[in-house]
């Protein structure tokens, strides 16, 4: 007799829901082959961007952002390896014109509490629709932990999926891999980051 908002559904209830709401009109990166691959970015989805250190990452991240602001579309950024003035002086010296989006004044706290109450802030304050997270190893210690590193960054991920979710916003996150050398190649996975 449940019928509360998050009850079972069948599909066919599902396809009579979604067939009456309008089509959700993704963001583009500006990236035209990025946006083929990913459909333009949904509200609600969190997009890993990983590599070895120093490949570019931060960079194409920055370049997403002035792409989103040509087209009106607001960001905030948690640059949390570089302060806020180092970050700003990287963005700039990339050329072109300083994009519009937000970032906390200070880094006080990086805990995933402080970056989602944050996120909310910018999202009320400012509308934004994106958030950068430069990167995921600056959130958490590795003294803390008892578990497996694979399971805690799992598991704040999973966290970090669900703020995308709960608040409708794209959240884009920066993870360090390993760089394997031998295999250049191959494949990224969970367990290289």
């Amino acid at each position: 007799a449940y019928e509360g908002e998050d009850r079972m559904i069948s599909s066919h209830e599902l396809d009579s829901i979604l067939g009456k709401m309008p089509e959700l009109q993704g963001v583009g990166t500006g990236l035209e082959r990025m946006d083929k691959i990913l459909r333009n970015v949904e509200p609600g989805e969190l997009i890993v961007v990983t590599g070895p250190s120093g490949e570019g990452k931060t960079t194409l991240m920055m370049t997403i952002t002035q792409n989103m602001a040509k087209t009106g579309h607001k960001s905030a950024w948690f640059t949390l390896e570089v302060t806020p003035r180092q970050f700003l002086y990287k963005i700039k010296k990339g050329g072109g014109e300083l994009p519009l989006f937000y970032v906390p004044a200070r880094n006080t706290d990086n805990t995933i509490k402080w970056i989602e109450e944050r996120i909310i802030e910018a999202k009320v304050k400012y509308n934004v629709q994106a958030v950068f997270i430069d990167h995921i190893h600056q959130i958490f210690s590795l003294d803390r932990f008892s578990k497996s590193v694979s399971l805690e960054i799992g598991d704040l991920v999973a966290k970090i999926k669900d703020i995308a979710l709960q608040n409708h916003i794209t959240i884009f996150l920066v993870a360090h891999s390993k760089d394997n050398s031998q295999n250049p190649n191959a494949e990224p996975r969970k367990e290289d980051i």
